[in-house]
């Protein structure tokens, strides 16, 4: 029989989580049945060569912008006819256009997977935010196969445009193999490289650095935190816009060396296995795939209710606190901070509850729906 070809678009291959979960997948697809290709609307591409190692051909459709979407749609549209792929698989908010307008009239089964809460969020005034949200209306005519990564952006789809059929597939990672690479590592040796010093308790938080991170109550929590638990030291990995603030605000409280900013990081596995805790305060989330690959890891956290996150951990993974409430985030941190046993406790749950989110359980199911095209 022949195999099936399945072509994933995605906005780029920088290294968040959508992108991640694209690699995830081409590793877990059994190529006996599928003959997969991605393609991207423009850069970066840093994951790009993790998919070639795995056989997997990318695509490049050479977007610069908007502008750009009808051009991206009829290279998308050639590449179909030219492999024959019977499956168009989107991910994220440009891929997802540019998917539904080169599979019109039929030209592949389409599949869309939707990562965020994109119109519950983020603020809805402004002609940007409108064009966005007209644009996904308009070409939502033709949806195809809807999937939401948690049961927080199937609510915020179904609310904004009344799409009854949404699948939940919530993300994952390969969970063995990541704990493994993560293990593998000398803990004293990594915590050495960073310039941990003995006796000290890493908190770790790791996203682009946005307001709906809450890098900043962080901080401020930090700073209360480290009154009654001196010994506790923050490691900030990612970049984004927010970045710049969030050191301003750790020097004008005269943080020092307490507070380190890491910047992009490209293989974080070294940062799990140094840290004592994972900080997650989001004011809004979809999922949370770093939180996912903390647990795994075997790291406590304290994280915030929002949106997703109460689907991934649970109270005995993690301390939770109310949104933007930065003593109750200093009293869990604290809370950590001072209870190796405790550490200890939510960590080994945080282990066990990651097992429900291993690849081996979600991409069977994505497979029955690439071959019901």
């Amino acid at each position: 029989m022949a195999r099936k070809g399945v072509i994933t678009v995605i906005e780029s291959l920088g290294r968040g989580g959508a992108e991640r979960l694209v690699v995830t997948t081409m590793s877990r697809l059994r190529r006996e049945r599928f003959d997969p290709r991605v393609a991207t609307l423009f850069g970066p591409s840093d994951l790009a060569g993790e998919l070639r190692d795995l056989g997997v051909p990318v695509h490049e459709l050479e977007m610069r912008g908007p502008v750009d979407i009808p051009r991206a749609t009829v290279k998308l549209r050639r590449l179909l006819e030219h492999t024959g792929a019977g499956v168009v698989h989107t991910h994220l908010y440009f891929a997802n256009i540019v998917g539904r307008l080169a599979t019109r009239g039929g030209a592949a089964k389409l599949v869309t997977t939707l990562h965020n809460p994109d119109y519950t969020y983020d603020a809805g005034v402004g002609p940007r935010f409108r064009i966005r949200k007209a644009l996904d209306r308009l070409t939502l005519h033709r949806p195809g196969h809807l999937i939401a990564v948690s049961e927080e952006v199937r609510r915020d789809y179904q609310s904004h445009f009344d799409l009854p059929d949404i699948e939940v597939l919530y993300n994952f990672i390969d969970l063995d193999p990541f704990r493994d690479r993560v293990l593998a590592l000398k803990r004293a040796s990594v915590r050495r490289s960073l310039g941990v010093r003995d006796g000290e308790v890493v908190v770790l938080h790791v996203g682009r650095f946005h307001p709906q991170k809450a890098q900043d109550h962080l901080l401020r929590a930090f700073q209360l935190a480290r009154v009654e638990v001196p010994e506790l030291r923050l490691f900030f990995a990612g970049d984004g816009a927010e970045l710049a603030h969030v050191r301003a605000l750790a020097l004008d409280h005269e943080l020092g060396d307490s507070v380190v900013f890491l910047g992009s990081v490209a293989d974080v596995g070294a940062l799990y296995r140094a840290a004592d805790v994972f900080a997650f305060p989001s004011r809004f989330e979809a999922f949370g795939i770093a939180l996912l690959e903390a647990m795994a890891a075997g790291l406590p956290s304290v994280a915030t209710r929002a949106g997703g996150i109460p689907e991934v951990a649970t109270d005995d993974t993690t301390l939770f606190v109310e949104i933007d409430r930065v003593t109750e985030l200093a009293r869990a941190l604290v809370r950590l901070g001072s209870d190796a046993d405790l550490r200890a406790r939510l960590g080994a749950a945080a282990v066990e509850r990651a097992r429900a989110f291993d690849v081996g359980k979600w991409v069977p199911r994505l497979e029955e729906i690439y071959e019901s095209a």
